[in-house]
């Protein structure tokens, strides 16, 4: 659950897998496409002309923005919890199809804190996450308090754990009758890192990973990699507690539009919960670190990190110089269709009415749900055209396919690209070779006295 899908551990197919990461690093194993090219390498169509994003793509995405309870009118729409202890404490927990999550005393605190900042909360009833959903847990075999002398020696030692654990809790309106609001809660977790003490300070990377956190020994790599260049790192350490949350839908060919619609409005939310967690989390490291304000943040989004990297970028646009991208693509929906991993993630399932059928029926519903889906990463990446963008790109991907990955790269105006001849789960075996690459393209493309609240400096 805690990483990605692979092989058998067998030496043979495990040597076979370090010799193709080996191979690709090799210069010849992979493509470069600079920026503002006509055509792409990779099949999928013509190229798209790099044009800057208009006023009506902003006003349709602002407008799209969904409400949480408790924040009318507030730009940060929900609150931030520290989280004591260690990482190495905490549990990542996929619930059942049946299963709701019992509300403890941590869920009933959470609540109390978010419903604070409002003073007409009142009387309110919620519910914790619910099935499908992926949250943190207190591992229960590690009593050691993690404030003690001992622990904080260990935690110091430990290159893997952070400087500081908070989450970020939201709450929507259920629809309910009667006076008093039914809620659902949702919380997203983080990890902050401080860069290496020696390193000159760079700027900050705001990492989001894969499904279920995922892969998590890259990202323990990539998040060593870029503390010692100089960089602090904001891990969002999985997608939002109902991101995965089970959904179904039913699809009746004389209706597509209206399932379309719902479709939509699913995706929407949660695309926006990991922009609002995301935006609330770098405010709070704001508070506690006042001097990065100034500095270069960067998104680097990996694989269902980098699908929801165009939205989160949307949300604040002012306050990101550029962003990376591996292994994502554009259209939720066509990735949950076409994706090798939807029965591995199975989140959204749709139910096709007697009448209809996916070969019947796909197209119509996939045009319909566009029309539709406002904060889908195929609407929200043209407002990176005007960044330093790099995205890599598995020409084989089957988990977040290698057509929706082209598609975005169209959306975003065909910046750099490099292109692996292979599926999903090899990029990333290959992803630690090309970090100081990374790191180097970073401070070719993003100079470090640049400050994204002054585009002319």
């Amino acid at each position: 659950m805690t990483t990605l899908p692979h092989p058998k551990s067998r030496s043979p197919r495990l040597a076979l897998w370090l010799f193709a990461a080996a191979a690709l690093a090799l210069p010849g194993c992979m493509v470069v496409q600079s920026g503002a090219v006509t055509s792409a390498l990779v099949s999928g169509g013509a190229g798209t002309s790099a044009s800057a994003p208009t006023a009506s793509d902003h006003d349709t995405i602002n407008d799209a923005w969904p409400e949480r309870w408790g924040c009318d009118g507030k730009r940060i729409k929900g609150v931030i919890e520290p989280v004591e202890g260690p990482l190495s404490d905490l549990a990542g927990v996929r619930l059942g199809e049946h299963h709701q999550l019992r509300a403890a005393e941590e869920e009933r605190a959470s609540v109390a804190r978010l419903s604070a900042g409002e003073p007409g909360a009142g009387l309110y009833r919620f519910r914790a996450e619910g099935p499908g959903s992926y949250v943190f847990v207190r591992k229960l075999s590690n009593p050691t308090d993690p404030r003690s002398p001992e622990e904080l020696e260990r935690r110091k030692d430990n290159p893997d754990e952070p400087a500081a654990m908070f989450r970020f809790i939201s709450a929507q309106r259920a629809a309910s009758g009667g006076d008093v609001p039914h809620l659902e809660i949702e919380r997203t977790w983080f990890a902050l890192y401080d860069p290496a003490p020696e390193a000159p300070p760079r700027g900050v990377i705001v990492l989001l990973p894969g499904m279920f956190g995922t892969p998590q020994p890259v990202i323990h790599t990539t998040v060593r990699r870029f503390r010692a260049a100089g960089w602090t790192v904001l891990r969002m350490l999985s997608h939002p507690g109902r991101f995965t949350q089970k959904s179904r839908f039913e699809i009746d060919s004389a209706d597509i539009d209206a399932a379309a619609a719902s479709i939509a409005r699913t995706f929407n939310q949660r695309a926006a919960e990991v922009a609002y967690a995301v935006d609330g989390a770098v405010e709070h490291v704001h508070h506690l670190r006042p001097e990065l304000e100034d500095l270069r943040h960067v998104l680097l989004g990996m694989s269902g990190g980098a699908m929801a990297l165009p939205t989160v970028h949307a949300r604040s646009p002012e306050l990101y110089d550029g962003a990376i991208l591996v292994a994502g693509g554009a259209n939720f929906l066509r990735i949950n269709m076409d994706s090798n991993y939807a029965s591995w993630i199975d989140s959204v399932e749709l139910e096709w009415g007697e009448g209809s059928s996916p070969a019947a029926d796909r197209d119509a519903l996939l045009e319909a749900y566009l029309a539709h889906a406002a904060l889908d990463s195929a609407s929200t990446a043209t407002l990176l055209r005007d960044k330093p963008v790099l995205m890599l790109h598995a020409a084989r991907d089957k988990a977040v396919p290698a057509a929706t990955g082209e598609e975005l790269w169209r959306l975003l105006g065909e910046p750099e690209r490099w292109i692996f001849p292979v599926g999903h789960e090899l990029i990333f075996i290959a992803l630690p070779m090309q970090l100081d690459r990374i790191i180097r393209w970073l401070d070719e493309n993003i100079p470090a006295g640049k400050a994204a609240a002054d585009p002319g400096s």
